[in-house]
Formats: C-alpha cells, structure tokens, sequence
C-alpha cells in the first residue's frame, strides 16, 4: 500500500472508531464540521453546501438527500436546533453587552440552524479525537474585523498560534480592498475570552490591526 493511501485508511478508520463510539454517523460530522465553520442556514442549504464542503473527503462522500436526512437526524438528537426569533434576539443582546473579546460574528437569522450546547460540545470532542489538541487551538484562534472602530482582533490560545494567524501575512486581503494598515501590535496576553458563543476560555493572546479604509 502507498503511504498516502495507508494515511488516508489511517484517517478512515480513526474517524470511524471516534464517530462510533459518540454514536454519529459520517454524514452528520460533515454536517457539523459544516455548521463549526461558521455556515449557519436553512436545512436544505445546509444540506447542500455540507456536500460541497465535503467533496472529495477520502472518507466518504454522499448525495444531498443524506446530508439533509443528517441534518434532520441532528435535529432530531438536540446536536442541532433551528434557531426562532427570540434566540437570534437573545444572541444578538449578548454579543452587545458582552465585556470579552470574542470571535463570534455568525449572522444569525430564524429558521437557520446551528449547535445546540451540547450538540457543540460533541463537535468539539470529535475535532479533539480525530485530529488532535493542535487542530483544536487552531480551530479556535481567527480574527473579526470591527468596521465601527476600524480594527481587527486576532485571538488565539496561544501566542505562536496569534503570530501565525494567516490575517498577518497580508491584513488587507481579508479586510477590503485598498485599505493601508496603520499598526499591527505585539501579541498581548488576555484573560477569559470566546472563540464562539459556546465557548469561554480562560486565557490567550490578542492582536490589534488598524487601518484606514479605501475612499476611492
């Protein structure tokens, strides 16, 4: 056997012993995988953009009838609930009197999906399990661009993962187009701080971006 093909039936068969043991199929790790990236819609779109961001997979592929009967069967375990108006509400009064730095800027809208609790807290121990603590502080770290102040916060566990954050290399890229970047700091430790709404760390580090925006 090729090594690259003993990797990939390594990668197979950990993925399989992990899901099988948390009683979750591949189809709906896709779909949580999906919804981990951020991608918060209606069960239809969510079942067919899991099949693009699975394409591929050396572990397996299927139609979009089984992603959609995985996001159903998600629904169905509490991994996953569709979201109503008085919780996009209540998120959004959260996100505005939150007093830590956080990642989290999912649009939420009503009748999208997204985790529950527990259902992140499953997602959060498949990432560990399948792929190991390195992925997971990468997973974690990211940045959010603050248009009002005009900054951008890079959060991270630690302070290689900040200075590695890939916002760094070329900050206008993910900014807009013709913005000049003013100031990059120094990677600051913080204390308690939220990679997403599901999540409060207790430590990490903290990277400011300025910049000025293009006027053209």
């Amino acid at each position: 056997m090729r090594r690259i093909d003993l990797i990939r039936e390594k990668s197979r068969q950990r993925t399989a012993n992990v899901l099988g043991g948390r009683g979750a199929s591949l189809a709906e790790y896709y779909v949580m995988c999906t919804v981990g990236y951020g991608i918060v819609l209606v069960p239809d779109e969510l079942a067919s953009w899991s099949v693009g961001e699975s394409r591929g997979d050396p572990r397996g592929e299927f139609p979009v009838s089984e992603h959609l009967a995985a996001v159903n069967s998600c629904l169905e375990k509490r991994w996953l609930v569709i979201l109503t108006s008085e919780e996009c509400e209540r998120e959004a009064e959260r996100r505005r009197t939150s007093q830590l730095l956080e990642l989290t800027d999912t649009h939420l809208a009503p009748g999208a999906v997204d985790f529950t609790p527990e259902g992140y807290a499953l997602y959060r121990d498949l990432i560990l399990n399948i792929y190991g603590e390195g992925h997971l502080r990468s997973m974690d770290s990211g940045w959010i661009v603050d248009d009002t102040r005009i900054e951008v916060h890079v959060l991270a566990g630690t302070e290689e993962e900040c200075r590695v954050n890939r916002i760094l290399s070329n900050p206008t890229l993910y900014i807009e187009d013709g913005a000049a970047v003013m100031s990059v700091s120094e990677p600051q430790e913080i204390g308690h701080w939220k990679p997403n709404q599901f999540l409060t760390l207790p430590h990490g580090y903290y990277v400011k971006i300025t910049y000025l925006k293009n006027t053209s």
